[in-house]
């Protein structure tokens, strides 16, 4: 039973980590392309471009750097079983109709 908590608890941070990271790229290149748009229709100078970018890139990098701590936290807080429960719907049962 603890083998299966481990690697329950394993697939859910890796989970975790790699939503987390895939989020994370998501702002970052929505970011980078709003820069290099402000810049391309005329709204920003080219000297600001550089420090926006500059900006993106080190929120950005904070948010990676703590992925794996996160991961870590999740992974415990399941072992622990102080996991917060997911959210249940009830079971309906299916009509025939749709049988």
């Amino acid at each position: 039973m603890q083998a299966a908590r481990i690697q329950l608890a394993s697939l859910t941070a890796t989970s975790k980590f790699l939503v987390g990271w895939a989020q994370a790229a998501d702002r970052y290149t929505q970011r980078l392309s709003d820069e290099l748009l402000a810049r391309a229709r005329g709204e920003t100078a080219s000297g600001e471009l550089v420090g926006r970018l500059a900006a993106a890139s080190s929120v950005h990098l904070s948010e990676i750097t703590s992925l794996p701590n996160a991961a870590v936290r999740h992974f415990n807080r399941q072992l622990a079983g102080t996991a917060k429960p997911r959210e249940t719907r009830p079971l309906t049962k299916r009509s025939k109709e749709s049988s």
